[in-house]
């Protein structure tokens, strides 16, 4: 499943960035490890991952996965199906309460419901019909992302706790145990006078909790 900060090999390749947030590698595939020597991400370019793009399918959107699981926990059972536990949610401070599970025979994600900004952006990409409209949106028609609802609707297989950084998982078959991750009240928006070069200073109620970020393929 692609993963990775703002600078990394997922955005910064062009090609890549057309392409949905999870992908199926297929490790059998002739292009799968052709390389042209390098073995640092800082250096790989356009020409390199071109050597094996090849052996990447889409598997996100289109294969049901509506979340950007990101820095989520992660587990492999018995059966091969993947459990995967988190993300985040629309940014990098909201962790994700859902529970996404990946067939390996199907090669699809168990169903969930779709959030409605990601429904709306599937109908009008970037928004242009959105701010046609109206120039000044905010968000798509009652998509408001402080609204819990509007950006991972409850299921019954919600965690109780929304995860996304830092979090152990011990599983080997279900039931799961995890520990940790990182819960902010998405609905309490940044305090203006406490933010100060990009950071907040921490809140009684979480916000602005300094952090490292998500290393690229750690969980």
């Amino acid at each position: 499943m692609r993963q990775g900060l703002s600078q990394s090999v997922p955005t910064r390749i062009k090609a890549v960035r057309t392409m949905e947030r999870q992908l199926l590698f297929d490790i059998s595939h002739p292009d799968a490890f052709k390389n042209s020597g390098k073995f640092h991400t800082a250096l790989l370019d356009e020409a390199d991952f071109a050597m094996n793009r090849a052996a990447f399918a889409d598997n996100g959107y289109s294969k049901g996965m509506f979340y950007n699981t990101y820095c989520n926990a992660r587990t492999t059972l018995s059966d091969g199906r993947v459990y995967v536990f988190g993300g985040h949610d629309m940014q990098s401070d909201n962790g994700l309460y859902k529970v996404n599970i990946f067939d390996p025979d199907s090669e699809t994600w168990v169903k969930r419901r779709q959030p409605c900004t990601r429904a709306n952006w599937n109908k009008d990409p970037f928004g242009l019909a959105l701010f046609a409209r109206d120039p000044n949106a905010q968000f798509y028609d009652n998509c408001d992302p402080r609204d819990q609802q509007s950006t991972q609707p409850s299921e019954p297989s919600d965690q109780n706790t929304r995860a996304g950084i830092r979090r152990r998982l011990r599983c080997r078959t279900t039931p799961c145990s995890f520990v940790g991750g990182f819960d902010q009240d998405n609905s309490v928006g940044p305090d203006p006078d406490r933010v100060a070069k990009g950071r907040q200073e921490p809140q009684p109620d979480g916000r602005g909790l300094h952090r490292q970020p998500c290393q690229s393929g750690r969980s």
